[in-house]
C-alpha cells in the first residue's frame, strides 16, 4: 500500500461515506484516478476489509479488525521512519502507557515497530509532553522505562488529546458502537461525538490502567444529572461498574458549552465565584477604560466558565488564531496575562496560550468597544483653497473613512482663516504655509493611500506631547545583541529618571513573548513609577540585530503606568496604533530613525 493508496483509507476512516467528488477533492486528483486507485485497494485489503460502494458513495468496512491494524501498522512503519514526528511520539508515549511496569527498551522498540534509537531520540520531548499531565518517566539502566502518575485522572485527559491528534490510533469500531449507543440521548452532534472520545480514551484506559475512582477535585460538574438519565444509562450499559470521577470525566464535554442538561442553580453558584474572584481585578486593572465592571463581567462570564472548565479537564482549542496575535493588543493582553496567574492560582490549572489568544480577543473587542463610546468626539479640520466639487467630495469621504465624526471648515483664503483665530487637528491646503502649531498638509498628498490616517495619528501624538500626556525619545544603540540593548535603552530610562528598576524586571519576565513585526521589535510593560504619563522610547541600532532569528532594524519601548485613567488609556492606544503605520511606511520608518527630540514630534510627517 503506498501513500496515496493509504491517504484513501485514512480519509474514509476519518470522515465516514464519502462520494467519489468529494475524496478526489481531497486528493486532488480526478474522479477518474480516485475510481482506479479504490480499485487497488479492494484488491490489498480483501479479506481484511472492503470499500463497500453504494450508489457513488464509498465506505471502509473492517471484516477483521486485528488483522486490518496489522495492515496498517505495517504501512504507517514506513510512513514513520520517513516524516511524521508527532505519530512516532504518540506510538512510543502509548505503548508506555500500556505498561504498568517497567518495559524495556529492546521490548518498546518491537512492540511499536521503531529501533532504539528512534525512541532515545524522541524520549526528551515525550516527557515534555507527559509532564503536562503531572506524569514521568522512571528509566533504569537493566529495568527500561516506566511511567510515575501522580494523578491517575490526568492519564484519562492525556489518552484522549493524544488520539484526538492522532486519530489513526483509535478503535474506529467502538468509537461508532459508543456513538450509537448515544444515538437516543438527545444530544447535540457535538457532545455526542465529545462524550464517545472520552468514552474511548476510557475504555483504552480501564484496559491497560484499571479503573479511575476520582477526577480533577477542581473540577464541579455543572449538569443536572436527572436531565441526563437516559445519557447515564446507555452509559452504563457500556460500563456498568463505573466510577464517579470516571463519568465525571466521560460527561465533562457538559462542562465545556451551552447545553440544555446543565443545571442552573450550579451554573449561577459557579459564576458567583467567577465573580469574587475576577470583580475586584477588573475594577483595579481595567479602572479608566470607560468600563461598567459588572457589566463587562456579564459580557465576559460565560468564555471565562468553559476557559476555566476547558483547562481544567485540559481539553485543548482547536480553533487556531494567528501566531503572536495576542501580541498586537498588548493592553489586552497585559490584563489578560494578570487575569491568567489569578484563574491558575485558584484552580490549580495551567492557562494554555491558546486560551489566552482567545480571551485577549474577546477583552479587546469590549475595550474598543468602550473606547469608540469614550472617544466620541468631532474632530474639527480646516480646508483652504477653491477646488473642485469632486476634490472636495473626495477629501470629505476620506475623512469621513478615518473620522466617525467630523467639521471639514472651508476658506478661500488664508487669511480668511486667520480672522476666525479658529483651532483645528490639521488643515489641508493647496499651497504652504505656517499656522501656529497646527500641521499643513498638501492638497496632493490626501491622494496617497492612508495619508489622512497617518496625520491624525501623529498629529494626536504630537498633541499627546504637548499636553505632557507622553513622553517620546530616541537613543543609537552600539550594542548589536538585542536583549542587551533593550536593557542598555531601559538603564537610559531608568538614569534620566524615566522609569524605576522595577520597569527593566517587567520587561525581562515578559521578553520571551515579545514580537517583532516589519523589523520593528515592541517590548512593553507597566509602569509602577507612578509617572502619569506613557513614555514611548525609540532605540536605533547601529549594527545588525535580530530577535529569535527576525531582523530588528528599530525598537519601540512602551512604558504604561499601571494606574491608568480615560485620558492615558487613549494616549496608549495612540502609541499602539502608531506602531504599526511606521512599520508600513517606509518614509515614517526613515523619518523616526532620524528623529530630533527638541523639534515637533510632527517631524516625522515630512516627505509623506
Amino acid at each position: 500500500m503506498n501513500n496515496a493508496l493509504f491517504s484513501i483509507v485514512k480519509l474514509l476512516i476519518e470522515n465516514g461515506p464519502l462520494t467519489t467528488d468529494e475524496i478526489a477533492f481531497y486528493e486532488n486528483v480526478s474522479t477518474r484516478t480516485i475510481t482506479n486507485r479504490i480499485g487497488d485497494l479492494q484488491n490489498i485489503l480483501d479479506p481484511v476489509a472492503e470499500i463497500e460502494r453504494r450508489g457513488n458513495t464509498y465506505s471502509l468496512v473492517i471484516h477483521d479488525y486485528a488483522r486490518f491494524v496489522k495492515l496498517e501498522s505495517s504501512f504507517l512503519k514506513e510512513k514513520l521512519d520517513l516524516n511524521d514526528p508527532e505519530t512516532r511520539r504518540a506510538y512510543i508515549s502509548l505503548e508506555l502507557i500500556k505498561h504498568i511496569d517497567y518495559v524495556s527498551y529492546d521490548e518498546l522498540a518491537d512492540l511499536t515497530l521503531l529501533d532504539k534509537r528512534a525512541i532515545s531520540k524522541y524520549l526528551k520531548e515525550i516527557e515534555v509532553y507527559f509532564s503536562k499531565y503531572g506524569v514521568k518517566i522512571d528509566v533504569r539502566p537493566r529495568k527500561g522505562l516506566k511511567l510515575e502518575i501522580s494523578q491517575p485522572w490526568m492519564i484519562l485527559t492525556c489518552v484522549r488529546n493524544i488520539f484526538a491528534n492522532n486519530p489513526k490510533f483509535m478503535d474506529f469500531e467502538k468509537l461508532e458502537a459508543y456513538k450509537k449507543q448515544l444515538n437516543n440521548c438527545q444530544l447535540s452532534v457535538h457532545l455526542r461525538k465529545s462524550i464517545a472520545h472520552n468514552l474511548l480514551a476510557l475504555d483504552f484506559v480501564r484496559i491497560y490502567r484499571g479503573k479511575v475512582q476520582k477526577f480533577n477535585p477542581n473540577f464541579t460538574p455543572l449538569w443536572d444529572m436527572e436531565e441526563l438519565n437516559t445519557v447515564d444509562k446507555a452509559i452504563r450499559q457500556i460500563f456498568p461498574d463505573i466510577e464517579n470521577g470516571e463519568m465525571e470525566f466521560v460527561l465533562s464535554p457538559l462542562n465545556l458549552e451551552k447545553n440544555k442538561f446543565l443545571d442552573s442553580s450550579r451554573t449561577n453558584q459557579k459564576f458567583e465565584e467567577l465573580h469574587q474572584l475576577v470583580i475586584d481585578f477588573i475594577n483595579q486593572t481595567l479602572r479608566g477604560y470607560n468600563i461598567r465592571p459588572e457589566g463587562f463581567y456579564e459580557k465576559i462570564k460565560w468564555h471565562l466558565l468553559f476557559l476555566v472548565n476547558r483547562s481544567l479537564v485540559q481539553e485543548p482549542v482547536t480553533d487556531v488564531l494567528p501566531n503572536n496575535i495576542a501580541e498586537k493588543y498588548p493592553i489586552s493582553l497585559d490584563a489578560v496575562l494578570k487575569l491568567k496567574k489569578r484563574i491558575e492560582n485558584n484552580y490549580d490549572v495551567t492557562v494554555s496560550s491558546k486560551e489566552i489568544d482567545y480571551l485577549v480577543i474577546y477583552v479587546e473587542m469590549l475595550l474598543q468597544d468602550a473606547d469608540i463610546e469614550r472617544n466620541h468626539k468631532i474632530i474639527n479640520i480646516a480646508l483652504i483653497g477653491n477646488m473642485r466639487h469632486s476634490v472636495v467630495e473626495f477629501i470629505e469621504a476620506e475623512l469621513k473613512r478615518v473620522f466617525p465624526d467630523y467639521q471639514l471648515d472651508k476658506y478661500s483664503s488664508v487669511d480668511e482663516l486667520h480672522k476666525t483665530g479658529k483651532k483645528y487637528a490639521f488643515i489641508i491646503s493647496q499651497f504652504p504655509f505656517r499656522y501656529e502649531d497646527t500641521p499643513v498638509v498638501s492638497i496632493n498628498s490626501i491622494f496617497k493611500k492612508n495619508v489622512i490616517s497617518k496625520i491624525a495619528a501623529v498629529t494626536e501624538i504630537s498633541r499627546s506631547i504637548d499636553e505632557g500626556r507622553l513622553l517620546v525619545t530616541i537613543d543609537h544603540l552600539a550594542e548589536p545583541n538585542y536583549t542587551k540593548a533593550v536593557v542598555q535603552l531601559i538603564e537610559k530610562q531608568i538614569k534620566c529618571g524615566y522609569v524605576d528598576r522595577s520597569f527593566l524586571d517587567a520587561i525581562k519576565a515578559r521578553e520571551t513573548q515579545n514580537v517583532v513585526h516589519n523589523r520593528i521589535a515592541m517590548p512593553h510593560a507597566s509602569d509602577s513609577s507612578g509617572r502619569k504619563r506613557v513614555l514611548l522610547s525609540f532605540g536605533v541600532p547601529d549594527k545588525k540585530m535580530s530577535f529569535n532569528n527576525l531582523p530588528v532594524d528599530l525598537i519601540a519601548l512602551i512604558a504604561i503606568p499601571d494606574k491608568i485613567d480615560d485620558d492615558l488609556v487613549e494616549v496608549a492606544s495612540q502609541v499602539y496604533d502608531l506602531i504599526p503605520m511606521i512599520s508600513q511606511d517606509p518614509t515614517l520608518f526613515e523619518n523616526i530613525t532620524q528623529y530630533q527630540s527638541e523639534r515637533p514630534f510632527i517631524q516625522i510627517l515630512e516627505g509623506v
